[in-house]
């Protein structure tokens, strides 16, 4: 609201967060189906892939996501249950949903 009334644009959103930055960049990817490579993660967010691996144990463990040699890629399960696994990356550790195999 420091904007309204006033002539001044507001033009850019700075997300300063780690969590929300890997929310951010996986939403952005995984909607396209499309897996992270750790190189590109790295150079758009400015965060090295650790971060992102270590955010992704949740995921891995319900088997959301996997890792391959250069890159995360949605499973079939992390496909079907995007939004669930895109949630489990702003969940704190202990409020992280598990998955029951079923």
């Amino acid at each position: 609201m420091r904007h309204a009334g006033t002539h001044q644009v507001y033009t850019e959103t700075r997300i300063e967060n780690p969590k929300e930055i890997i929310f951010e960049f996986l939403m952005n990817n995984f909607r396209l189906e499309k897996a992270v490579s750790f190189v590109d993660f790295s150079r758009f967010t400015g965060l090295s892939h650790e971060v992102l691996l270590e955010a992704s144990t949740a995921a891995i463990e319900n088997a959301l996501v996997k890792i391959n040699k250069n890159s995360l890629e949605l499973t079939q399960t992390g496909k079907r249950f995007l939004n669930d696994t895109l949630l489990s990356y702003m969940s704190n550790a202990e409020d992280r949903p598990r998955l029951e195999p079923g």
